[in-house]
Parts: structure tokens; C-alpha cells; sequence
């Protein structure tokens, strides 16, 4: 196998990778909307619990910053597939992009505020 064959070889799993976890994170979204609405119901309608609104509150604002996480990445997924999506090596650099800077900034961000919210809460 020759250097190009292995360098396209490797954008084709990067790019693969891509998509694949950007799925699956969606599809893990849309199961924690189902586990939201089911959690939030329990909590507001049963009357048990001094701290229920406060943690309908808290989760309202981990699924909020979750959703913002999954719409960044969307987007610069969209960007690189569907935008900038000429060739492998187009769609590729895309991602290497450092006009996309906000995007990992924005994202990491959400994430690592909700990470923090969970374990303080």
C-alpha cells in the first residue's frame, strides 16, 4: 500500500468517525429526551420532595446545554459534509479548518459545563 493510499485510508476512517459519533450522539439525544420528559413529569407532579423544582431546574439547564453542544457539532458536521463536501480531502480540511475555532471553543464550553453542573449538583 502506498503513502497516499494509507493517508486516504486514514480520511476515510477520520471522516467515518465524523459522522458516526455525531449520530450517534443524536440518537443518545433524542433517548435522553424520552428520559427527560419522563424524569420531569415524576418530579413536578408528585408532590414528595422539597428540592424537586430546583432539580427539574437543573435539568432543564443540563438538556438546554446539551442541545446547544449537539447543534454546534451538527453544524460544523453539515459544514464540512454538505458545505465545503467537493472531495475526501475538501470535506477533510474542512475539519482542520481553524475558521471553525468557535465551534470547538462553543462546544467544549457546553460540555464542560454540563460535566461540572452534574458533579456539583
Amino acid at each position: 500500500m502506498s503513502s497516499s493510499e494509507e493517508q486516504a485510508e486514514l480520511i476515510y476512517q477520520a471522516l467515518d468517525g465524523y459522522l458516526n459519533s455525531l449520530c450517534l450522539e443524536s440518537l443518545m439525544h433524542g433517548l435522553y429526551t424520552a428520559v427527560l420528559l419522563s424524569g420531569l413529569s415524576n418530579m413536578l407532579f408528585n408532590k414528595r420532595g422539597r428540592n424537586r423544582l430546583f432539580m427539574a431546574a437543573i435539568i432543564g439547564v443540563l438538556y438546554s446545554f446539551e442541545t446547544v453542544h449537539l447543534g454546534v457539532r451538527w453544524y460544523w458536521v453539515r459544514q464540512a459534509f454538505i458545505v465545503n463536501g467537493d472531495s475526501r480531502m475538501a470535506i477533510y480540511q474542512s475539519f482542520l479548518n481553524e475558521d471553525y475555532r468557535w465551534m470547538w471553543a462553543v462546544s467544549g464550553v457546553f460540555a464542560s459545563m454540563n460535566i461540572l453542573i452534574a458533579d456539583v449538583s
